[in-house]
């Protein structure tokens, strides 16, 4: 017989964020059809705000999506993070912060 690792050894349980994904996105696509539905003008000015067929609004969104991505921010050691408080506003400082304290994998 040989022996060959089993799935479950190698692999961690996923989180509640992670299992649930695909509603998550149904949730929040749901959330922008009926936010857009009932403020339609908020979204309208939203979407104004562009330059060279950019959207700023999206493009803001996006590097807060990548932006961990790159630094390599290790989610998983932010949950003791409330140990040693770092009380700066902006999530970009937030997570500078984060590797300055060595939170980076």
């Amino acid at each position: 017989m040989t022996d060959t690792p089993s799935n479950n050894d190698a692999t961690s349980p996923l989180s509640l964020f992670e299992r649930y994904l695909s509603l998550w996105v149904l949730l929040c696509i749901l959330a922008g059809l009926v936010l857009g539905s009932l403020l339609p003008d908020t979204f309208q000015s939203l979407a104004a705000l562009e330059y060279g067929s950019v959207n700023f609004v999206v493009a803001v969104l996006i590097w807060f999506m990548v932006y961990p991505m790159m630094v390599s921010v290790d989610f998983t050691s932010l949950r003791h993070r409330t140990t040693r408080s770092c009380a700066i506003g902006s999530a970009t400082l937030n997570a500078k912060c984060s590797i300055l304290r060595g939170f980076v994998a």
